[in-house]
C-alpha cells in the first residue's frame, strides 16, 4: 500500500509538471500573437490564427529538443549507449536489488536528458542573440537592390554558426526552388523557437499580400533587441532572489549527503523500509513542486 501511495504522488506530480508546461505554452502562444499584432496592424488575422494554432498543436517535444540542440544520434551510437545504460542498471540491481536498478536508471535518464536539455538550451539563445544580426544584413540587402530571395540566402550565409545551424536546411530548400517563406516556416517547424516562428509568418503574409517586407525586418529586431535588454536588466535585478533559490534547493540535498556521513542507519531507515521510501517520495515530490514555483515567480513574460 505504500508503495502504490508513493508511486501514486510521483505520478501526480508528473502530470502537475506535464499541465504547467502546456499552460506556459499557451501563454507563450498568446504573447506571441500579440507581437505579431504590433509588428503588423493590417495583417490577415485569419492567417496568423491558423499558423499559430498549427503551432500550438504540435506536441513533438522529443524531437524538437534534440532539433534545439543539433543532435542527430547514430544508429550505432545511440545502441552502444543504450547497451551501457542497460549494463550500469543491472549491474546496480544486482549489487542493490530492484530500487538500485530503478535508481540507476533514473539517474540515466535525468542525466541524459538533462545534458540535452543543456545543450539545447544554449544553443536556442545563441541564435535569438543572433537572430538580429540576420535580420539586419537582410534588410541591408533589399536596400542595396537586392531580392528577398538573394538577401535570405546572403544573410543566411554569413550569419556566424550559432544562426546557419538551424537556418542552412532552409537555405539548402530555397536553393532547390522551395519559396522562401514555405523554406524558414519549415525551419521554424523544425526547431519550434518563437523568434523564428515571428520572421516565418511575416513572410508568409508578405508572399500573400505584398507590400514591403523591410519595415516589419526593422520592428521584429528592435523587438529582439529590447527584450535581450529588458532580460539582462531582470537577470541582475534578480540575481539575489536566485541565489536565495538555489540555496533552497540545495540545502536539502547537503543535509542528506551529510547525514548518510555521519549516521548511515538514519539514511537506511529511508531505503530499506516501506515508511522511509515514502517519506523519501513525498519529500521528491515536495521539492519538485517548490522549485517549479520558484521558477514560476523568476519568469518574465514580455
Amino acid at each position: 500500500m505504500i508503495w502504490v501511495l508513493a508511486g501514486l504522488i510521483v505520478m501526480l506530480s508528473l502530470a502537475g509538471a506535464v499541465t504547467l508546461a502546456r499552460r506556459a505554452r499557451e501563454r507563450s502562444l498568446s504573447v506571441l500573437a500579440k507581437r505579431l499584432e504590433a509588428l503588423e496592424p493590417k495583417a490577415d488575422h485569419e492567417v496568423v490564427r491558423r499558423r499559430l494554432e498549427d503551432y500550438a498543436g504540435r506536441w513533438r517535444w522529443m524531437q524538437t529538443l534534440l532539433a534545439q540542440a543539433d543532435l542527430e544520434p547514430e544508429r550505432s551510437k545511440l545502441t552502444l549507449g543504450l547497451a551501457v545504460a542497460a549494463g550500469v542498471c543491472v549491474l546496480a540491481g544486482l549489487f542493490k536489488g530492484p530500487l538500485g536498478f530503478l535508481g540507476a536508471a533514473a539517474f540515466l535518464c535525468l542525466a541524459a536528458g538533462g545534458a540535452v536539455v543543456l545543450v539545447a538550451s544554449r544553443r536556442r539563445n545563441a541564435f535569438i542573440a543572433g537572430l538580429p544580426y540576420l535580420l539586419d544584413n537582410i534588410r541591408q540587402s533589399l536596400s542595396s537592390g537586392s531580392s528577398l530571395h538573394q538577401a535570405i540566402l546572403r544573410g543566411i550565409r554569413t550569419a556566424p554558426e550559432s544562426v546557419t545551424r538551424y537556418l542552412e536546411p532552409a537555405a539548402r530548400r530555397i536553393d532547390h526552388g522551395d519559396a522562401v517563406d514555405d523554406a524558414v516556416a519549415w525551419a521554424a517547424d523544425q526547431v519550434d523557437i518563437e523568434e523564428l516562428h515571428m520572421l516565418s509568418v511575416a513572410l508568409e503574409i508578405n508572399a500573400r499580400h505584398g507590400g514591403a517586407v523591410t519595415p516589419i525586418l526593422i520592428g521584429l529586431a528592435r523587438l529582439l533587441r529590447n527584450r535581450a535588454r529588458t532580460e539582462r536588466e531582470l537577470k541582475a535585478s534578480t540575481s539575489q532572489i536566485r541565489t536565495s533559490a538555489n540555496v533552497l534547493t540545495l540545502t536539502p540535498l547537503a543535509a542528506a549527503g551529510l547525514g548518510a556521513i555521519m549516521n548511515p542507519q538514519y539514511v537506511s531507515f529511508l531505503t530499506s523500509t516501506s515508511q522511509g521510501a515514502m517519506l523519501l517520495a513525498i519529500a521528491g515530490s515536495l521539492m519538485l513542486i517548490g522549485v517549479a514555483l520558484i521558477r514560476r515567480l523568476l519568469r518574465l513574460d514580455y
